[in-house]
């Protein structure tokens, strides 16, 4: 992972990348100020859109807002 301006750049290669993505969105989340339950449907969310992203495009570099 690497930092470009205010976003974080995860290589969607493989279930690892997707995995990357979730654990950076639960720690926003949580920085952010949700609850544990709000920040665990953030990271759901995050993962599933990273699961398809590589499932449909088949490699990608996926940049979150920060």
């Amino acid at each position: 992972m690497e930092i470009v301006g205010t976003c974080e750049v995860f290589d969607l290669d493989d279930s690892a990348g997707v995995g990357a993505v979730r654990r950076r969105a639960a720690a926003l989340a949580v920085a952010a100020g949700l609850d544990e339950v709000r920040a665990g449907d953030a990271a759901l969310i995050a993962a599933e859109l990273a699961s398809n992203v590589l499932k449909h495009a088949g490699h990608a570099e996926q940049r979150p807002a920060v």
